[in-house]
């Protein structure tokens, strides 16, 4: 079973972050940035 997008999502940033391609006090990629990388709407990135 393939695991949910917004799961998927999370675990990219995590691992960027981890390998410091997002480093220390740096922002991380706008919501429109992320649903163009992963092809997603805006519902999977929400943060509420």
């Amino acid at each position: 079973m393939s695991k949910h997008l917004y799961m998927r999502v999370s675990e990219v940033l995590e691992q960027r972050i981890a390998d410091k391609t997002y480093p220390r006090d740096s922002l991380l990629p706008t919501e429109q940035e992320l649903q163009e990388e992963f092809g997603v709407s805006e519902r999977p990135l929400e943060t509420r």
